[in-house]
């Protein structure tokens, strides 16, 4: 869904840049530009918003100028409004954020600063979905005031932290690189960018440079609102790469969801039904000189953000990298061959630490007995490689036949038959070869030998995920908190705020109340075959944990790498972060408790 509708959106462009009544409040000359240029971008067909629409406000003398100008505009707003504003911002004694205007005093705050409350009180329509950015100082206390039924906040700064506007610079550091994510997009499988996909990109480049965290907060999901087309000129071209995984892996996962298989594509006075059912048919989609022809991509770009919004995270993480290649990457060569491996060690990492979450409640639940071939394997969990991963499955769904339980995800019991035939054996041992040869040769190949190593690596890989499709059948959750309603004399209700875990910035997030006759447990990441809980759910703690159970920021979900032989505690990395070091699972939690958890767990299956 569009958050911007040309016609029925308004914007308010707020920018003060000179202080005239306080000595200690300088001057910012690029809250001006910022707004000048934000000005352009916004009627821009990017995010396109009708330029009679948009009014910007300089160096405003009072607080009343700017509530007069957004009353109007939230008045004359349809659907939406976008309301952005640079420039000093200020907290009283009570720690309130004030937005300043050219003749603020600090010592007098409450009389000439625009207070968040008041911006609040102004906006009347309550159903009005309301952007509110912010290039200001402590701009994430305005999280704990602005109060609309929906709404998104992005604040270019925390709550005890400034912002920064470099004195050299023609833009501040929040507003110039929001400016250029507008203006180039990113290189992400879309063509159009949710506020979301904006924050995640702006975080990752402020922070990188050493500028501060920008924040966001929002209601009813509009975070996952459509805000501006993706300017960026990769977003589809790598899909012809990827032709022979998307496409298989599209029609396996589409036995399992209710998919679109057969799409009609006008082309002259041809309707073909399923384009891409062999390839033949995709000559239909050729030029004179053999270029593939757009439509094909983007309907192979369509398959591919199917495919990544359905499989678990932890897998459809490693899939989003491999389907959307930097443009360095666009071809066979190593970097894609280790993008192959990470997938495949991140699917076979996924089916092993599932089923071993899985039998800890067996054991602890039903006392099932454990075989010496287990324990061996068991073993290895210090330091787990992608050769332990297939053996303990087979081991650990051995241990399940034995013991008369059937996994939790029923469709193991008929794919232990079906990876006992060599086809998916061998997939998972030519890519198991090809990674100690990748460790040790890769220095001396050369480019034919890459690009063969390449195609083998994609068709085993392709093997693997069309045979594990059926883990699409499941979602991912997280717990965020347990509220516990009793009334007298009747039974405690626990109602459960949970996020939807996807890899898809526009699905993941997603936040929903359950109220259940039982309650889960403290920071967990669940498995769900319906995802309003009202069936068994399975529980994969200590191998996957939510960092961010108790706090309103998005999921921030970490998995167990491996043991740190040197200060002996375990280290997990975070899911959607590839470029920081795995951490100790104390620290990262804060919580001492899931330390013990994950000790209990070793005993238990040791």
């Amino acid at each position: 869904m569009r958050l911007i509708d040309a016609a029925k959106t308004q914007a308010v462009l707020i920018g003060i840049s000179s202080y005239t009544a306080d000595e200690s409040l300088h001057d910012l000359a690029a809250a001006k530009t910022n707004v000048d240029k934000l000005e352009k971008v916004l009627a821009s067909p990017t995010v396109g918003i009708n330029k009679e629409n948009i009014t910007t406000l300089h160096n405003a003398a009072q607080p009343q100028e700017i509530l007069r100008v957004i009353k109007t505009a939230a008045q004359n707003a349809q659907k939406s409004l976008v309301i952005y504003y640079s420039g000093h911002g200020i907290l009283d004694e009570d720690f309130n954020l004030y937005l300043s205007t050219t003749e603020t005093k600090v010592e007098d705050i409450f009389f000439t600063g625009v207070s968040i409350d008041a911006i609040n009180r102004v906006i009347q329509k309550e159903r009005l979905l309301v952007v509110l950015v912010l290039d200001a100082c402590f701009s994430e206390k305005a999280f704990e005031q602005f109060r609309k039924t929906n709404f998104y906040v992005l604040a270019s700064s925390k709550k005890n932290t400034p912002s920064k506007y470099p004195p050299a610079e023609e833009y501040s550091a929040f507003t110039s690189e929001f400016i250029n994510i507008l203006e180039n997009g990113i290189n992400i499988r879309k063509t159009e960018l949710a506020l979301r996909d904006i924050y995640l990109q702006l975080e990752k480049n402020l922070t990188s440079k050493g500028f501060p965290q920008p924040r966001q907060v929002n209601t009813n999901l509009v975070q996952e609102l459509i805000f501006a087309k993706n300017n960026s000129n990769t977003v589809v071209p790598s899909t012809q790469l990827n032709r022979n995984i998307i496409l298989p892996v599209f029609y396996a996962v589409a036995k399992y969801r209710n998919l679109q298989i057969g799409t009609v594509v006008e082309e002259g006075d041809l309707e073909i039904e399923n384009p891409f059912a062999d390839d033949e048919l995709s000559s239909y989609f050729e030029d004179d000189e053999g270029d593939t022809n757009y439509t094909e991509n983007l309907q192979l770009t369509q398959r591919a953000n199917q495919i990544v919004r359905y499989f678990p995270l932890f897998i459809a993480e490693e899939l989003k990298r491999l389907f959307a290649p930097s443009p360095s990457e666009q071809e066979r060569n190593l970097g894609r061959i280790n993008q192959i491996l990470r997938t495949y060690f991140a699917t076979m990492r996924y089916m092993a630490y599932l089923l071993l979450a899985e039998l800890w409640d067996e054991k602890v639940k039903h006392s099932i007995s454990l075989s010496t071939t287990f324990s061996s394997l068991f073993k290895e969990i210090d330091n787990p490689t992608p050769s332990l991963y297939l053996p303990l499955v087979e081991e650990i769904l051995e241990l399940f036949l034995k013991n008369n339980r059937i996994p939790y995800i029923s469709e193991l019991q008929e794919w232990k038959k079906e990876f006992e035939e060599t086809k998916f054996q061998d997939a998972y041992h030519s890519l198991e070869s090809l990674y100690q040869n990748w460790r040790t040769q890769a220095a001396t190949w050369n480019n034919e030998m890459i690009e063969n190593q390449c195609l083998d690596a994609e068709n085993h890989l392709t093997i693997i995920l069309e045979q594990l499709a059926f883990l699409t059948n499941y979602e991912l959750i997280s717990i965020r908190s347990i509220r516990v309603i009793k009334l007298k004399n009747s039974k405690a209700n626990f109602v459960h705020s949970l996020n939807h875990l996807f890899a898809d910035t526009n699905q993941s997030g997603q936040i929903k109340k359950e109220p259940l006759s039982y309650y889960t447990d403290s920071h967990s990441v669940c498995i769900t075959k319906q995802t309003n809980l009202q069936e068994e759910i399975l529980n994969l703690s200590p191998l996957f944990f939510d960092k961010n159970t108790y706090t309103n920021n998005i999921p921030s979900i970490y998995f167990y790498e491996r043991k740190d032989n040197i200060t002996g505690g375990y280290l997990y990395r975070p899911t959607f972060s590839r470029d920081v070091a795995a951490e100790p699972l104390a620290s990262t939690s804060g919580d001492i408790r899931l330390l013990e958890l994950f000790e209990a767990f070793k005993k238990s299956l040791s």
